[in-house]
């Protein structure tokens, strides 16, 4: 998932690897996780919400990993978050 952050008139993009049923179950991954650290829906759409310090995050889309990138990654990452 890609994820578009912004603070201080500075954007990032952040991505985020995690193993999920369907994209319904991954954007709401997205919305649990940061629900549960203490962020709240903002103004600026279903998928952007602000956390501490006036960040904002908002999802900019899901794809799915291609076979090599999948093969590649499994041989580093040693847990996904799963959904």
């Amino acid at each position: 998932m890609v994820i578009e952050e912004s603070a201080g008139g500075n954007n990032f993009i952040v991505r985020h690897i995690i193993e999920a049923e369907d994209r319904q179950k991954a954007k709401y991954h997205f919305h649990r996780t940061l629900k549960d650290w203490g962020w709240h829906d903002t103004p600026f759409g279903k998928h952007c919400l602000e956390g501490p310090h006036g960040l904002h995050s908002e999802l900019d889309h899901i794809r799915s990993l291609e076979p090599e990138e999948y093969d590649i990654l499994s041989k580093f990452l040693s847990r996904w978050t799963k959904v």
